[in-house]
């Protein structure tokens, strides 16, 4: 993966993170409100972790 593609994934990711803190009673009635958040966040790590990742791709320690 290059850094163009490992952008394109994080933009990805962040367009879901965002609909989903934004519509978080959209399509979710199975899910509580515990669930819908710890998704959220989890997505949030993952973004973390492609930053990590981007970091040590341009040079970083």
């Amino acid at each position: 993966m290059n850094l163009d593609q490992l952008s394109e994934v994080k933009a990805i990711i962040d367009r879901e993170a965002t609909w989903h803190k934004e519509n978080k009673d959209i399509g979710t009635s199975g899910y509580n409100d515990g669930e819908k958040e710890a998704f959220v966040d989890g997505m949030d790590h993952i973004l973390a972790v492609f930053d990590l990742i981007e970091h040590k791709m341009k040079g970083g320690s």
